[in-house]
């Protein structure tokens, strides 16, 4: 039996030995298929570990609340995010950019 047709034996790891191949992944200048190649893992479970990266970093919002209305000068609410930060919005706004500035607010 040729060793290329031998079944494959799936290694099993750790979340943080997941992360630590993410943050070695991010810290190089190769490819994600390379990546992948050398590290003898297929592209899907790299592109997977990745994605699951991303989703643990996404924006969390912790407050929603709705100011006392004073007059139409004050804002409509205001969202407070993880590091302390308050935004306030006001009417009219549109979901998208305040989206885009949160994750820049975030840090990601």
């Amino acid at each position: 039996m040729d060793s290329e047709d031998s079944p494959r034996r799936k290694i099993r790891r750790t979340a943080e030995q997941i992360q630590q191949l993410v943050a070695q992944f991010h810290s190089g200048d190769q490819t994600v298929d390379q990546f992948a190649r050398q590290q003898g893992v297929a592209l899907s479970t790299v592109h997977r570990w990745l994605r699951m990266q991303r989703q643990r970093k996404a924006p969390r919002l912790i407050e929603v609340s709705r100011p006392p209305n004073v007059g139409s000068s004050s804002p409509i609410a205001q969202l407070r995010l993880s590091k302390g930060l308050v935004l306030e919005l006001d009417h009219g706004f549109e979901p998208q950019p305040i989206a885009q500035l949160v994750q820049l607010l975030e840090g990601r």
